[in-house]
Parts: structure tokens; sequence; C-alpha cells
């Protein structure tokens, strides 16, 4: 079990559980919400909304990127419905020197492109705080608005049309003018108007950053940015990286040598897709948009079956059509990767919010017993390290290997210094290609760790039959009690060899603490951002945080709990998954449960009310 300490420190600390997988961040600088003070290293939040349609998530990037040139941290949460055009989109960003975990309620400044924003989001808005909008499309009355709350009104249409630009820029002028309230430098997005606007000529480079700075003069002309509470100044760090949880997964993927992903879109795994298209002739990865996700599962296998490192992505329902496939890869014995991003189900649900309602189901996905590897990481850093390792398992040990994100991970934005060093890649048992291979190859032979070479399709006299049937050592069908009995317990062999390899669980805070929380996947994050309020008020709480959750780590998990004084299990479902996979593996039951399935990520602020009330 590794154990990172929360000290009260202002230093970042890098730390690694000694075998080369996931290092974990930790900043114990405390941030509660409505006291950001960017001059002690807390943060600035800033939220943009208005109708799906309208270039809020182009926008919300922009700004955050914006940041993260400057050197600084930033986390980036993405709210948007089901719908092409219409409904209600926010962006809500947070930037501080000290790293960030997750979004918190409070908002700094709010930035209204229509009349649901403010009547949405006013409220949240702090003390001291401040409210930009279009006069001319939305009219606020002074009695609507909170004591302390500041309102600057900029003409975005009229300021448009006075520098002859498109309706579309409209946007551009705001995002000018929020960087000038926040005494933020403008040549940061000037810089990536051109990289973003490059390809669509000179004159749409050149207008985009004339609305932008007309933005940031009308602000700094009409009111006094200094007096406003909230600024941002860049620091002397390098630009940082800023990336989603997909964009992880999929950079990850690449890193270790996938050279083929099929897909069929499905929110929120879809932008795997487009992350992988992007690259594929460069780094010389065969990408395909299937009819559907069982022939994208099947077009995977295939290639790995090939020889090839090959993955596929999609979501609850996607993972439904890819079952039986899943199980023919079990008894095949071919190595699969799978990234499964949850989202609220059952049926179609709610495809652009957020759950952690599949857990159960993954661990019991297929048809009757097989070995597979199941990994949830909790942030981007584990996103682009487990998905290298997950590779290296699937090819060691002929399974599958599914990887459990959900829609929070996977469209958040976090900003990242590095990602450390690559992890070496290791294809696995895979017999001689020089020297004379028998022509009957045993495959499938009966060993005591339960893994047996392979070849490649291909290599001379070394016959590969594969198939979904039960079979001999050489592929062959047999469906004798003696053959079946010595293939099946093979297979499920490697689960104990698995166990000897995985990392050990990760565990945040002091060893001693007056309550103990227990949380998975990307849960992780805003338990961080609650840890480090409640150690300011003197409420010493830990973590256990297991990423490889079958095969579980029973024995760490269970010394953990025993020495708790109180636990606390965290998860967005209604069945605590978590807490069933505990106690089947444990005998052990947890003292309480905070649980949430309506679609929205944790906040910090709800799980430092929810301890508090407990202790």
């Amino acid at each position: 079990m590794k154990e990172v300490v929360l000290e009260k420190s202002t230093q970042t600390r890098v730390l690694s559980n000694g075998n080369g997988h996931a290092n974990t961040e930790i900043s114990p600088e405390p941030q509660p919400e409505g006291t950001c003070d960017f001059n002690k290293r807390r943060c600035v939040t800033w939220m943009v909304g208005g109708e799906a349609g309208s270039g809020i998530n182009s926008t919300g990037e922009l700004f955050a990127r914006c940041f993260t040139r400057g050197g600084l941290n930033v986390f980036a949460y993405l709210e948007y419905p089901s719908l092409i055009r219409g409904g209600h989109n926010s962006y809500h960003i947070r930037v501080s020197p000290a790293p960030l975990y997750s979004q918190i309620r409070t908002i700094d400044l709010l930035l209204c492109l229509n009349r649901e924003t403010f009547d949405l989001h006013h409220d949240d808005v702090t003390q001291n705080g401040g409210i930009i909008f279009d006069p001319e499309d939305l009219e606020i009355l002074e009695d609507e608005v909170k004591d302390g709350v500041s309102w600057f009104p900029v003409p975005f249409g009229k300021i448009v049309k006075e520098n002859e630009g498109l309706d579309v820029m409209r946007n551009m002028v705001a995002l000018g003018a929020s960087l000038a309230l926040l005494s933020y430098p403008l040549n940061y997005l000037h810089d990536l108007i051109k990289h973003q606007f490059e390809d669509k000529g000179e004159k749409v480079v050149d207008l985009n950053i004339k609305m932008a700075k007309a933005g940031y003069d009308y602000m700094n002309e009409h009111f006094d940015p200094s007096k406003f509470p909230h600024h941002a100044k860049p620091t002397e760090e390098p630009a940082r990286m800023l990336l989603s949880g997909n964009q992880a997964f999929s950079y990850g993927a690449m890193a270790a040598g996938c050279k083929f992903f099929a897909a069929y879109p499905m929110t929120p795994a879809s932008s795997t897709l487009s992350v992988f298209a992007k690259h594929d002739e460069e780094l010389g990865i065969v990408v395909r948009q299937t009819e559907d996700e069982l022939s994208a599962v099947l077009h995977t296998i295939g290639a790995s079956y090939a020889g090839v490192r090959a993955m596929t992505a999609t979501s609850g329902g996607g993972f439904a059509l890819m079952n039986e496939a899943l199980s023919m890869a079990g008894i095949a014995e071919v190595p699969l990767v799978l990234l499964e991003v949850q989202r609220p189900g059952p049926g179609t649900g709610m495809p652009t919010w957020t759950s952690q309602g599949d857990l159960q189901y993954v661990l019991n996905a297929g048809h009757d017993e097989f070995p597979k590897l199941i990994m949830a990481p909790g942030d981007v850093k584990e996103a682009y390290q487990m998905i290298q390792h997950a590779f290296n398992y699937a090819e060691r040990y002929h399974i599958p290997v599914i990887l459990v994100s959900d829609k929070y991970l996977s469209e958040s934005l976090y900003s990242v210094d590095d990602f450390g060093e690559k992890t070496e890649i290791d294809r696995g048992p895979i017999a001689a290609e020089t020297g004379k291979i028998d022509e009957d190859f045993p495959r499938y032979q009966v060993t005591d760790s339960g893994i047996s070479p392979r070849t490649l399709p291909g290599m001379k006299t070394g016959r590969y039959v594969s198939n979904s049937y039960e079979h001999n050592e050489v592929g062959d069908l047999e469906e004798t009690p003696e053959m079946r009995t010595a293939q099946h317990a093979k297979r499920l062999r490697k689960i104990e060899e698995l166990k000897t390899e995985l990392p050990p669980v990760n565990v945040y805070g002091p060893d001693e603490a007056v309550l103990s929380v227990v949380a998975w996947g990307s849960t992780k994050a805003p338990v961080l951002e609650a840890m480090r309020r409640l150690a300011k008020q003197g409420i010493t709480v830990n973590l256990i945080h297991p990423t490889y959750l079958y095969p579980f780590p029973a024995e760490e998990v269970k010394s953990f709990l025993k020495k708790a004084k109180k636990t606390l299990l965290i998860e967005g479902n209604h069945n605590a998954q978590l807490g069933q996979l505990i106690r089947q593996e444990t005998l052990l039951e947890i003292d309480e449960k905070f649980l949430q399935w309506d679609g929205r990520p944790f906040y910090p602020g709800e799980i430092v009310e929810k301890i508090k009330s407990l202790l």
C-alpha cells in the first residue's frame, strides 16, 4: 500500500509507488470556496454560459489555454445537454499557481452570453465577484444581483459591428474583456488565435485578434480592472499541457505503440476517435469508424490477433453490444484493450452527463469465467500512464484489459507539467521468430502460470488456430471433460500470477485520521480538494483509492479499513457498487455512505459538509 501524506507546505510533491506506475501530485495548499486569493496561491474561477451551438466549448478552451501558456494550473469542467442546438452549456474554469484537482461551486467572474446563464448561476458569484454581459441582449435589474457583486456591461454585438467583424466573433470580444478584468496579458490569447485559425487564412486570424483586443480595450477604457479584487498573473514556470482524460487515454495508447483503433462514436467516449484520426497518418495508425460497437470490438480483436497493438472505446450502451466478443477474446486468449467511459443509464439515459454506475456490470461482463483486468484511473496522469500498462498486461497475459472512466474524467480539462518517463513496451511471450517451431505448435499449452507463448500469423510452421470454441493445446475443437477442465483452469491461473505484479493501492493523507474515505475513479479529485479544506480546519482525513479493481486488492483494503476509526464510502451510483465489491472480497462493511446519481460530479464543499456532519 502506498501512502501519500498531505503536509502543510506550498511545494508540490511528485511521488511514485516505486514500480513505474502512476505518479500522483499532492499539493496541500488549502483552497476554501469563496476566498480565492491569487497572491496567496489560491485560485480565480471563471464561468462562461450560453446555449448549445454558441461556441461555449471553444471559448472555454481558449480561455483555459491562455493561463496554461502562462505557467498556471487549470481545471476546467464542461456541462452540456444532449442537444445540437439549444439547451444550456457552461464551462467552469479554475486558475491557480498551485495544483488543482476539481471544480468548485463558486464563481469569481461570470460571463453571460444569454439570460439563462444569469438566472442559473448568478447566485454562485462570490462576494466582490463580477458579471460580464451584453446590455443589448440581457437586461439585469439592480435587485437581481447580490450585494457586493459588480456588473460589467460590454456591448459585444456593437463592438463586433463597429470593427467590421462577424456575429460569431462576439465570444472573442467577451474573452478579451474577461482577460482585461482579470488583469491578465492579452498576448497569450493572440498566440492561441494564430494557432487555432491559421488554416483559415491571415484575414480570419487578424479579424479575431482585432475583436479580442477591442473587448480588452473596452474593459480598460470603461472600467478600472485594478479595483476588481480577482486577478491572475503569469508565472515564471514553463507552459503547461492542458488536456482531457480522453486525450490522455489516446496519447498514452499511442505512446504504448497502439497502431489500430476502431470505434463507433458514443458520448462521452467519442473524442478518442477524433484524437486518433488526427494523428493516424503522422503515426501510421489505422483508424476505423465502424458501423456499430460489436463491429468495433471484433475489428480490434482481429488486429490484435494479427500482432498489432489495438484498442477500442465506448460507453455503457456500446459496451453491452461488445459482451459476446469480450468473451470470445477471453477463450481465444487474444490481447484486448478496451476503454469504457461511463454515463448515466439504463438505456440511452443521459448521454452527456457523468456516472459511476457501470462498475458491477464491467466486473461481471462476459459469460462464464475468464481472466480479465479492470483498471480505473483517477486523473489524466493516471489515465496516460495506466493505459500504457494496460497494453503490457494484455499482451503479457493474453487477456482483455478494461479501463473504466466517466464523463467527468474523460471530458474535463486538466493542466499537467509532464507525464514522466515513457513506460517500456513489453509484447509478452511470443514464440521465437528464428529457428524451427513445431508444426503442431501448442498455442494453448497448459502451463503452471496459465500463460503460453503465442505465434503471430505468418510465422513459419507457427500454426495459430483461434476461435470461440473450447479447444485443446493446439487450438482444435475438443469437448472432453479432461481438456475442458485443464484449459479452463489454465486460463484462470493467470489471475493469481497477475496479482503478484499489480502495484500497491494509493493511500492519501496521514496514517492516523478521524475519518477514512474510500473512493474510486474520478471521485478522487473532489475528495482531495475536500481533504485540503478539512486539514485547514484541523480535521484529519485520509483516502484509499484503488485503481486496479479486478483482481481486487482485498488484503490491502482490508488492512486499511481495519485500522480506520470511521469509514465513509463516496461514489457516483445508487447501490454503492464499490462497497458491494469490498464486502464480497473482504467481508467488511463501510460505516457510512455518500452516494449520488444525478449525473453531476461531487463537489468538494458537499463532501466537506458530509464529513463534518458525521464527526
